[in-house]
This record gives C-alpha cells, sequence and structure tokens, in this order.
C-alpha cells in the first residue's frame, strides 16, 4: 500500500491521464478501422480471442471497458463523478456508433448489431468500474485540487 500511496501523486497529474487514455482511444480506433485479411493486424488479434463473431464481441467490449475506464478518470479531473458519467456514457454511444458506421468504409470490414453492442456495454462497465474505482481508491481517482487563485492568494496574505 505504501507503494501505490508514493505513486498517487504520478496519478494525479493531467498530462499522464490524458497521455494513457489518448494513446488507448488511438489504439483503440486502430484496431476498429484498420483493413481485416490474412496478415494484418485485426486478423491476428481476432485469432488471438478465438475469431469467432462472439468472441470478437468480448474484445470489442474489453477493448471498449479500458477506453470507457480512462475517458471517465482523466474527466474527473475537471468535472464531478456524476457529470463524468453522463460525459463519458453519451461520448461512449457517439464513440460506437461511428466506430462501427465507418467500419462499412473499411476493405474486409463491416458493421455488426453486436459489435455496436458491445462497444456500448465496453463503455459503460468501463464508467461502472470507476465507479467503484473511485469508492475504493479516492485518493488516486479524485478530482484535481486546483491551485489558489491569486485572489485567493491575495485574501489569505501570502
Amino acid at each position: 500500500m505504501k507503494r501505490l500511496n508514493r505513486l498517487t501523486p504520478y496519478f494525479q497529474h493531467p498530462l499522464i491521464r490524458w497521455a494513457l487514455t489518448l494513446t488507448w482511444t488511438a489504439t483503440a480506433a486502430s484496431l476498429m478501422l484498420s483493413p481485416s485479411g490474412e496478415g494484418t493486424t485485426v486478423t491476428w488479434v481476432s485469432k488471438l480471442f478465438g475469431g469467432t463473431e462472439t468472441t470478437d464481441a468480448v474484445g470489442h467490449v474489453i477493448i471498449n471497458s479500458i477506453l470507457g475506464f480512462l475517458w471517465a478518470w482523466t474527466m474527473s479531473l475537471y468535472t464531478s463523478s456524476a457529470n463524468t458519467t453522463r460525459i463519458v456514457l453519451v461520448g461512449g454511444l457517439i464513440w460506437g456508433f461511428t466506430a462501427e458506421g465507418t467500419q462499412y468504409f473499411v476493405p474486409g470490414r463491416g458493421t455488426s448489431l453486436l459489435d455496436l453492442a458491445a462497444n456500448i456495454l465496453g463503455v459503460s462497465v468501463g464508467v461502472s468500474l470507476f465507479r467503484l474505482f473511485i469508492h475504493y481508491a479516492p485518493d488516486i481517482s479524485t478530482t484535481r485540487q486546483n491551485p489558489p487563485s491569486a485572489v485567493d492568494r491575495q485574501s489569505s496574505g501570502r
């Protein structure tokens, strides 16, 4: 537990959160929007999960759970937990529809209602996990404390 407490300031830093969130978002977008076919990353990842439509959907849930968690964790720096939940769930709906819709135009890919449902379920699971996380590890997940403004410093005599 002491090691985790020493890492807390690093996890609180907005640059760390944004870097992790944007890196995972780019990874997820790359996987969802890359062409499919022999020798491609998408085919390799699909085979890794089993290569069936159902196991692909499980992969979508996992990818989007991580995505939903990271976006909620990052957005929590700027707004309340309730607003974070709303923002990420609405963003997740938009993400899910956009990702599946654009796959229609990607060679070797297609749209799937199962994948759409898995995308939305994944984001919802990620936000739910975040809500549990802030309940059990508030030191790492709390909203960033803004530095005192110039008015605050003058009124306190600093």
